[in-house]
């Protein structure tokens, strides 16, 4: 184990202020990062599993990124993912797309919801057949909850706004269904186009 330099000289050499410094510390020990001992100090404890999808976590809770800056990158990732799923998706993709919308489309339940559509978008990944995609998907599908489950809440308070954006991932599974990388590419547009819409509504 690695012993952390006591609070005082490590904040003095971080140039940042006690009580910010303790609570930063209490994130990476909640995360498991560290561990303290009464006594005995502090020690680096990394997780023993899934350590990459702890990286996103820690930064949002250290204010490293944002969720407006995820949610971006989720888009640039999701544009270009589309097209590969739509020359390379089979049958067995198709149906797991369809299935997760279905479910998507019936349901009231937020959380439930919020579960669906990250299922949906992770089996348009799988689509792909591309494993680094898979991995890239993998690393943020521990925040990417959250993320879909804070959007969902906030368009949910405009009338129709869940429903009508839901509703968008139909041209999305139609045109990777009829491998049409045009349409699949506008259809991915438009359900961020209508995402933002609704959530602007909400936020006024």
């Amino acid at each position: 184990e690695t012993r952390v330099p006591p609070e005082r000289e490590l904040a003095d050499k971080l140039g940042i202020n006690r009580t910010s410094f303790r609570e930063k510390m209490a994130v990476l020990e909640a995360l498991g990062f560290i561990t303290r001992t009464q006594g005995s100090g502090t020690f680096l404890s990394i997780p023993r599993s899934n350590l990459h999808k702890y990286y996103y976590e820690v930064a949002l809770r250290l204010g490293s990124i944002t969720i407006e800056q995820l949610q971006e990158a989720r888009e640039m990732l999701e544009m270009e993912m589309i097209c590969a799923a739509v020359v390379n998706a089979n049958e067995e993709d198709l149906k797991a797309l369809e299935y997760f919308l279905n479910r998507m489309l019936g349901t009231a339940d937020a959380e439930y919801g919020a579960d669906l559509d990250v299922a949906f978008h992770m089996a348009l990944g799988a689509a792909t057949h591309n494993p680094v995609v898979m991995i890239l998907l993998e690393d943020l599908s521990f925040v990417l909850r959250r993320v879909y489950k804070e959007r969902r809440l906030l368009v949910s308070r405009v009338l129709r706004g869940l429903a009508e954006t839901d509703a968008t991932h139909l041209d999305i599974l139609k045109a990777v269904r009829e491998h049409e990388p045009v349409a699949a590419r506008a259809a991915m547009a438009n359900h961020f186009s209508v995402w933002r819409n609704f959530a602007e509504k909400a936020g006024k």
